[in-house]
């Protein structure tokens, strides 16, 4: 999926160094008692800075403390899933690459590692590492990894199937909230929304880390934005930021959804907020929408120069964002060459649906619109009830005169969420009504 849908990778990595869920019957939502409960459970819980501190000394003090390297590198898979910073990720690969130089078979750091690995992109190392320490399936959290990887490539068989598998040896809690993405993808939301209530319910009966039942409070409003729900979507939102107060994630989905409410002041002061904590790309870029739609363009170009400049640098931020910004210079007409370039080389790695939507919009860009038709058509392959998939559909279709699919993918679109992008989604408004008077 996108970098803003219901599974961000880096995430995914994160959830099997956590520890597994417990089943649990959920309810369609969390409510204000009990998120008071958890605040009360979570209150000696160390923060991820902490824990990352208390395993760096404990680690300086034991020359071969391969124990304490994991769980240093765990620790700093904490930071990353509470920031999103790829530094922190880079910090854990190397705490897990220690412990494994001390003790090659020690399999915690292993999976550690792969979970870094597959974070930061590195899909083939991933692979590898993790079916290595699968331990001939005795190892789910491995396993679950391996499934992980296949989803990432968009081998969506090959991931149902390891998640079965992982299922079926006891690890059922450990794949809800990668059944529900497969349930995204395959055009059921409804069932992906029932998957992640009880991922969430689960893991705040094991009193899970604070940070892993924020990440899963940020998916379900997610989820709940992409099928209109607004309500429910700021339900959701608020739920994590009153665990987290200063959650980026949990505050960039508040301002989503003040923005599609049309309450632009407050949803330019909560990006705000969000990008000051954590700068990431889609969320400076909707933050220079929203000043663009304000009329504060001085202001919004500042925000894009910004998308920019993280897109000019080398190394990891390159390889894990470079969807985003792909996506970023298609939608606002930036050198549609370069997105072209980008979504290209991304699909030499993976073909996942949301990576033939990503090039098949920056091919319509750069006014390739034949060639687009193919890779959105491959995009909406498994029926996914995504309103910006069937938008691209839509734009793609009329580029190349077929103006009765072009009408039918956006009336889907704004059906599925009529508040789906501030600009895309007037944009498929605009267009649609043009279409209908024709």
């Amino acid at each position: 999926m996108s970098s803003r849908q219901l599974v961000l990778l880096p995430l995914i990595a994160v959830t099997i160094i956590a520890g597994s869920y417990f089943v649990a019957h959920a309810r369609s939502r969390t409510t204000t008692d009990a998120v008071d409960r958890l605040l009360f459970e979570l209150a000696d819980q160390p923060s991820p800075a902490n824990a990352v501190a208390t395993w760096s000394g404990r680690a300086a003090a034991n020359p071969n403390g391969f124990i304490e390297l994991t769980n240093l590198g765990n620790a700093h898979m904490r930071v990353a899933r509470a920031t999103g910073d790829i530094s922190a990720y880079q910090r854990a690969e190397e705490a897990y690459r220690r412990a494994l130089a001390m003790r090659p078979d020690y399999y915690p750091a292993g999976t550690g590692l792969a979970a870094t690995l597959l974070a930061l992109h590195e899909f083939d190392a991933a692979l590898h590492l993790a079916e290595t320490f699968t331990l001939d399936g005795r190892n789910p959290a491995a396993l679950a990894l391996v499934g992980d990887v296949y989803l990432a490539l968009g081998d969506y068989s090959s991931a149902e199937a390891i998640y079965a598998q992982v299922a079926e040896s006891g690890g059922e809690e450990m794949v809800l909230t990668r059944r529900a993405q497969l349930a995204w993808l395959h055009g059921d939301p409804q069932e992906a929304l029932s998957l992640l209530r009880q991922a969430t319910a689960s893991a705040d009966a094991a009193g899970d880390y604070r940070e892993n039942l924020v990440w899963l409070r940020c998916q379900l409003g997610d989820l709940e934005f992409r099928t209109g729900d607004l309500d429910a979507a700021e339900h959701a939102f608020r739920q994590a930021l009153k665990l987290a107060p200063t959650d980026h994630i949990a505050l960039a989905g508040l301002a989503r959804v003040a923005a599609a409410r049309g309450e632009l002041a407050d949803a330019r002061a909560l990006y705000e907020q969000s990008v000051a904590i954590v700068p990431l790309p889609d969320t400076l870029a909707q933050l220079g929408d929203v000043a663009s739609a304000q009329g504060d363009t001085a202001a919004a170009q500042q925000y894009y120069d910004t998308v920019l400049f993280i897109g000019s640098l080398d190394g990891e931020s390159e390889q894990v964002y470079n969807r985003q910004l792909a996506l970023f210079l298609a939608n606002h007409g930036i050198d549609p060459d370069r997105a072209v370039d980008l979504t290209e080389r991304e699909h030499q790695l993976r073909a996942d649906v949301y990576g033939d939507d990503a090039l098949a919009w920056a091919l319509y860009a750069a006014g390739d619109a034949e060639r687009a038709m193919s890779y959105i058509e491959s995009a909406l392959r498994l029926g996914t009830r995504d309103a910006l998939l069937h938008y691209h559909a839509g734009m793609i279709a009329l580029a190349v005169g077929r103006f009765s699919d072009a009408s039918a993918h956006l009336t889907t679109a704004l059906d599925i969420n009529p508040h789906f992008d501030l600009v895309q989604a007037r944009i498929a408004r605009e267009t649609l009504a043009e279409l209908e008077s024709r």
